[in-house]
């Protein structure tokens, strides 16, 4: 086992039962999570309970973190596509093959273009050392992630507005009486903590205006809810309707 592993990562392949703690990778919030591993093979997973604010819990998507390696479904092999784009042919190559073939088409854009006409995009995360290094050895510094077009412009807009970035940004649920979301859905977050938190202040009296043009589960825990092109009404807001109001007393 290498010495730069974490210590906590020693033995994992080990027959028996055991705990490893770890991050997920699901998305870019990389929450905290348990482990378990039995004779060398994840069989569960869940939120890091050392971890007063998340607990137990997982998103359904670092949920199905385990099944990224165990689904018998997923794909076993590389695949190229073997008929018209959009034809649902694929066939199954070897890695040498697959590598061979990407590596043939970066040739080819390369030759035309210039290493400058590759531009390499991810989700971001702790590992965009290796993605960006890739691309810059191939002579191009066109790299950028998911945050360029999400947290990159609301960081921008908090300076804009508060002279400071969205890091700077806390949510005081604990105090908050009354709650109004502007398209935010919190209850189908990835953000499990602040979800939540969301959820307890919600269970505690907290009233939340949820304003958004399409339903969604949101509206079940708001005291009322704007749809401005809502015409029917909602199971989840059962109670009067003014104009284009729902709301719940």
């Amino acid at each position: 086992m290498s010495s730069v592993m974490a210590p906590n990562v020693g033995g994992v392949g080990a027959p028996g039962r055991r705990t490893v703690y770890s991050m997920c990778g699901m998305c870019a919030v990389r929450c905290p999570m348990e482990v378990t591993v039995e004779d060398g093979r994840v069989t569960w997973l869940q939120g890091n309970t050392h971890d007063q604010a998340l607990g137990a819990s997982l998103c359904a998507k670092g949920a199905a973190g385990l099944f990224l390696e165990s689904d018998d479904e997923r794909p076993q092999t590389p695949l190229i596509r073997a008929g018209e784009r959009g034809g649902g042919q694929w066939r199954r190559v070897s890695w040498d093959e697959a590598l061979d073939y990407v590596a043939a088409k970066l040739t080819e854009t390369i030759d035309v273009f210039g290493g400058r006409g590759i531009a390499l995009s991810d989700r971001g995360g702790p590992f965009t050392d290796l993605t960006q290094t890739f691309v810059r050895a191939l002579g191009s510094p066109n790299y950028f992630d998911h945050d360029a077009a999400c947290a990159g412009n609301v960081h921008n807009a908090t300076r804009s507005l508060y002279g400071f970035g969205a890091a700077g940004l806390l949510f005081d649920y604990q105090h908050c009486k009354h709650l109004v979301l502007y398209g935010r859905n919190v209850v189908e977050s990835l953000m499990v903590k602040e979800a939540k938190a969301f959820m307890a202040a919600v269970a505690r009296g907290m009233r939340c205006t949820y304003i958004d043009p399409r339903w969604r589960r949101g509206s079940r825990t708001g005291s009322a809810r704007t749809s401005p092109t809502a015409t029917t009404r909602s199971p989840a807001c059962p109670t009067r309707r003014r104009r284009n109001v729902r709301s719940r007393s």
